[in-house]
């Protein structure tokens, strides 16, 4: 099934090795972690790979553009859609929306 950006979705299961893309154009959003938070969860925020970054985000998120990780658990609901994914980062298990896993995670293939 295709997307309304014209993507094809793809479905990630336990075992698939994941990177961490960000989008293309003027804003450039991805998925980081706010080093102050309890819990491991990604979430979308601005890149800022630019000449005009903000050096207080820097102190707020750790940015995981361009990492790999390994997804170790689907959460579905009744329907047997993915909700959650937990994935396996070098620096620990974080756990992503399956909507934020569409947008931004791209399935490592050989």
């Amino acid at each position: 099934m295709a997307s309304k950006s014209g993507r094809m979705k793809t479905s990630l299961e336990p075992g698939d090795l994941v990177r961490v893309e960000q989008q293309k154009g003027s804003r450039q959003w991805t998925l980081c972690n706010r080093y102050n938070a309890k819990k491991n969860i990604l979430e979308e925020c601005l890149s800022f790979m630019s000449d005009f970054e903000d050096p207080v985000n820097r102190v707020v998120y750790s940015w995981f553009n361009g990492k790999v990780g390994l997804v170790k658990q689907v959460t579905k609901n009744k329907l047997d859609q993915p909700i959650a994914y937990e994935i396996e980062f070098p620096d620990g298990i974080y756990s992503c929306k399956a909507i934020l896993a569409g947008k931004y995670l791209k399935k490592v293939t050989r």
